[in-house]
């Protein structure tokens, strides 16, 4: 288990309040209310879910939707360029 808490207080918490109290006492802008918070809700969602996924990808180096590993800089490159290849050590020569 994991040692981290949640937050005690949301920030969208306030217009969930406010949305039912305005839907309490005019009921025409019932709909309307709701239909903002269903965007609002949905945006914060996905904004979410993005930030996500891009700490996953930078913690682990990888690019979103693809396999291949980042390039940070070109030392790396040359390092792995110089090991040998184990198909190539892996052939019989007579």
């Amino acid at each position: 288990m994991s040692t981290s808490r949640c937050e005690a207080w949301h920030w969208q918490t306030p217009f969930y309040v406010v949305t039912i109290l305005l839907s309490l006492w005019l009921p025409i802008l019932e709909r309307p209310l709701l239909y903002m918070l269903l965007i609002v809700t949905t945006l914060t969602h996905w904004h979410y879910g993005a930030s996500v996924v891009n700490q996953m990808c930078e913690h682990f180096n990888r690019v979103c939707f693809t396999v291949h590993k980042r390039v940070k800089d070109m030392g790396n490159q040359k390092k792995l360029e110089d090991q040998p290849n184990e198909q190539n050590t892996s052939v019989k020569q007579d």
